[in-house]
C-alpha cells in the first residue's frame, strides 16, 4: 500500500532514456509459488511531479503505477523537461488501476500536456479490506514514533 497525504509529492524522474515505475514485485523469499498480494495507491491530494529531461526522444507508453486498486486524486500535476516539439498525456485509469504516461515522438508534438481520467476513483469499494487499507484514518505520527537521526543513520549504515 502506498498512501500519499495532502501536501506530499510523488516524483518520477526519467534517466538513462527511461523512467521508473511502482507496482507489485516478487522477491523470491517465499519460493516460486505465486502469492496473492493486494496492492493499492491512494493519491491523497498529493502533488505529482514528472521530469522528462532524461527520456529518449522516441514515442512511448510508460506505466508509472500499476496496482490492484487506485483511489483518490492528485492536487496538481507538474511535468518538466517536455520539449516544444513533443506532446505528453497523463492517463489516470481507475478501471485498470494504472497511471500511464504517453509521450509522442520528438518532432510530432507542440509541447502540449493532456490529462485523461478513466473510470471512478471509488470503484475499489467492491473489495472492503483493500478499500479500508487505502482510506482508513490513521493517527498522525508523533515525535516519539519517529526514529531520531542517530538511530536512523545506524540503520542506514548497517552492513549486510
Amino acid at each position: 500500500m502506498l498512501r500519499l497525504e495532502a501536501g506530499s509529492t510523488l516524483r518520477f524522474e526519467a534517466a538513462d532514456g527511461g523512467i521508473g515505475s511502482i507496482g507489485e514485485f516478487r522477491s523470491g523469499a517465499q519460493g516460486e509459488a505465486p502469492v496473492d498480494v493486494a496492492s493499492g495507491v491512494n493519491f491523497g491530494e498529493a502533488q505529482l511531479q514528472i521530469d522528462l529531461s532524461g527520456l529518449d526522444a522516441g514515442a512511448g507508453r510508460h506505466a508509472l503505477i500499476s496496482v490492484d486498486e487506485m483511489v483518490g486524486a492528485f492536487d496538481s500535476i507538474d511535468v518538466t523537461g517536455l520539449s516544444d516539439a513533443r506532446d505528453a498525456k497523463i492517463v489516470v485509469d481507475y478501471t485498470n488501476d494504472v497511471l500511464m504516461l504517453e509521450v509522442s515522438d520528438e518532432g510530432a508534438g507542440a509541447g502540449r500536456l493532456d490529462l485523461s481520467v478513466r473510470g471512478d476513483a471509488e470503484d475499489a469499494r467492491a473489495d472492503a479490506r483493500l478499500w479500508e487499507a487505502l482510506t482508513a484514518d490513521f493517527a498522525p505520527l508523533g515525535d516519539d514514533q519517529m526514529p531520531d537521526e542517530v538511530a536512523l543513520n545506524d540503520v542506514l549504515l548497517m552492513e549486510f
